[in-house]
């Protein structure tokens, strides 16, 4: 028995894209089987690294795949990859906005914050403070009398109605019951279930938080195009926490005052966490 080791690959340089089946501890009778049921199904297949990797067309890549499971070639047999996440773009027609989407699992959702200026909605905004400083070889401070620091500058993060800089690549910020009913026609906010199927799409939580993150973001990877970005949250109306946490709201409600979150931060996993309807969070939205 002989160990193939493959890497999950496409073959992008060519039109038409190959997938390879990865099958584990096969002896070379074992992959004469599979090519002979291949050929004897008239099924498109190729093979590299000295025979032992199998590619097939990614569009009979799931054909193939349960044809062998029914007729138990090989035993054992696994697939190791499955097609890519699919993106495309949509459009609001209530501003015209457009938005990236990504297919993970069985869902379509967005890939990219809501940023629709719905009532109630709000943008972050990160501004420095200007009063009794001034700029000196690029440093905003406060000097003594002989020109000595005696403090830096410091910013202040607040919400505001109209748009920023922060919304344009963020997202909008949204208490719950605006975001209730804030996505287009044919999307919805998604429930505790719904993430949970996304979650369990991607492998499970134990690592959920490091492939769902841009990989802008800290150890992010983006393994599904879902780009998930630090775009904060607020408590209230006039403090915006900024750059640490993606925040985003369930329809799944705790009790009258609090419904469910899920956030990401550091953590190598997506936590459920309750926040308050009256505080501010970032809205993605799952289509119908």
């Amino acid at each position: 028995m002989k160990k193939i080791l493959l890497i999950c690959l496409l073959i992008l340089a060519c039109e038409e894209k190959y997938l390879t089946l990865w099958h584990e501890d096969l002896d070379e009778t074992e992959i004469a089987d599979i090519t002979a049921f291949l050929k004897e199904n008239k099924y498109k297949y190729k093979l590299e690294n000295n025979d032992s990797t199998i590619l097939v067309p990614r569009e009979t890549h799931y054909e193939i795949r349960m044809a062998m499971a029914r007729n138990g070639l090989p035993k054992n047999h696994r697939f190791i990859c499955e097609l890519p996440p699919v993106k495309s773009i949509i459009q609001d027609p209530r501003d015209g906005k457009t938005y990236k989407t990504t297919k993970i699992g069985e869902q379509i959702w967005m890939a990219e914050n809501l940023n629709y200026a719905a009532k109630g909605s709000k943008c972050g905004s990160v501004e420095r403070i200007v009063a009794d400083y001034r700029e000196r070889d690029s440093i905003r401070a406060k000097y003594d009398s002989m020109g000595i620091i005696i403090d830096f500058a410091d910013y202040a993060n607040t919400l505001k109605d109209e748009n920023t800089e922060y919304c344009d690549k963020y997202g909008r910020l949204y208490n719950w019951k605006t975001a209730t009913t804030a996505c287009p026609k044919g999307w919805r906010m998604p429930n505790n279930s719904e993430w949970q199927k996304l979650i369990t799409a991607i492998g499970g939580n134990s690592t959920s938080s490091i492939k769902l993150k841009a990989k802008s973001w800290g150890n992010g990877t983006d393994d599904y195009n879902f780009t998930a970005l630090p775009s904060g949250y607020a408590n209230n109306d006039s403090i915006f926490h900024p750059g640490i946490t993606a925040e985003w709201w369930s329809l799944t409600e705790h009790n009258a005052t609090q419904a469910y979150s899920h956030k990401i931060t550091y953590s190598p996993s997506v936590r459920l966490d309750t926040i308050f309807k009256s505080s501010y969070g970032s809205l993605r939205c799952v289509k119908d």
